[in-house]
């Protein structure tokens, strides 16, 4: 599987090279700024959680960390934007008395063209809150759970047809502005790897409650092809962003269920969606955007569910590019994505 992930990350960049200078864009849909830049602060907030649920007794744990802001600063030059990020000192959505480990780590890449697009990815987390929710009207019995373990890493290959008049890369990084309303289908290809320990039920607390699923440990490499749809709508320069694309995943996976091992290989479930708000009038943009995927996979009577989450807020001006990066963007052609 280590293989396929390396010829499928070389597959997509091969497809890039040979896709992306001949493909341009259609003027009157999709505005690009080739001799522009920016400064954009960001506040971005990334999750990854993942849950264990008995088909049968309905009985639930779930595994998640508060959101961690982090902020950070993105600019473009030569045609590409770049970004880098923080992590803050802080995070969301805790009681004050659980810690965040510093071992975290969340990395993110992207490269965007008119048709092909990629993600790469790799995220590894070090405790959890964890929640049990058994199926008998009882409330969740939750605490932090520092043992467990959450690590991902993978690509999406995602492939836009109608790039020529639809930007996939506007409503994100605003190196290019959409000008009218337009949609198109995309395809994307989904390889990755994760895995999550320490997650057996006997931290949990939970005196003469129902006995919580036993899984300890889940690793699974996968592989998905989710069709889906994208859509910007626009009107007097405010934009809506919405995607969306469901599909089959195949997975090799091995489970730890009570101290016994047992390997799955079939067919799970995936969800990838995207949504965008904001204002772009050509000099200045403001805007919001999420991008979600969630995976379901199967070994009955258990299901291994897990999600990564990343949400932003930016701003920022647009101004001229320095004459000695506008002379090597028309120098070479490998800028002109």
């Amino acid at each position: 599987m280590k293989k396929i992930l390396r010829y499928s990350i070389l597959s997509v960049i091969l497809i890039l090279a040979h896709f992306s200078v001949s493909a341009q864009e259609d003027t009157s849909f999709v505005k690009k700024y080739r001799r522009a830049t920016f400064i954009k602060p960001i506040l971005s907030f990334r999750q990854a959680d993942f849950s264990i649920t008995d088909q049968e007794s309905g009985a639930k744990n779930s595994f998640f960390v508060g959101y961690r802001p982090m902020v950070g600063i993105g600019t473009f030059i030569f045609n590409i934007g770049l970004e880098a990020h923080f992590q803050a000192p802080f995070r969301l959505f805790e009681d004050g008395s659980r810690s965040f480990s510093d071992e975290n780590q969340d990395f993110f890449a992207h490269v965007f063209t008119n048709n092909f697009n990629f993600d790469i990815y790799r995220q590894y987390y070090v405790g959890f809150d964890q929640s049990y929710r058994p199926n008998d009207g009882t409330l969740d019995y939750s605490q932090f759970n520092e043992q467990a373990t959450f690590f991902r890493y993978g690509i999406n290959g995602i492939y836009v047809p109608n790039g020529k008049r639809l930007s996939w890369k506007g409503p994100i990084n605003q190196t290019a502005r959409q000008i009218k309303s337009a949609g198109s289908m995309i395809y994307i290809l989904n390889v990755n790897r994760v895995e999550a320990n320490g997650i057996a039920a006997s931290p949990i607390d939970c005196i003469g409650c129902p006995e919580a699923p036993p899984v300890q440990q889940v690793r699974s490499w996968n592989v998905g092809v989710l069709p889906g749809y994208s859509y910007t709508w626009v009107k007097s320069n405010f934009y809506i962003n919405a995607t969306a694309a469901p599909g089959a995943v195949h997975y090799n996976s091995f489970w730890d269920i009570g101290g016994e091992a047992s390997g799955r290989n079939s067919l799970g479930f995936s969800l990838y969606w995207r949504a965008a708000a904001g204002y772009d009038n050509g000099k200045w943009f403001v805007g919001v955007a999420t991008v979600q995927q969630r995976t379901w996979l199967d070994n009955d009577p258990y299901t291994f569910a897990y999600r990564q989450d990343n949400f932003r807020i930016f701003g920022s001006i647009r101004f001229g590019q320095p004459k000695w990066a506008l002379r090597m963007v028309d120098k070479y052609r490998v800028f002109q994505l």
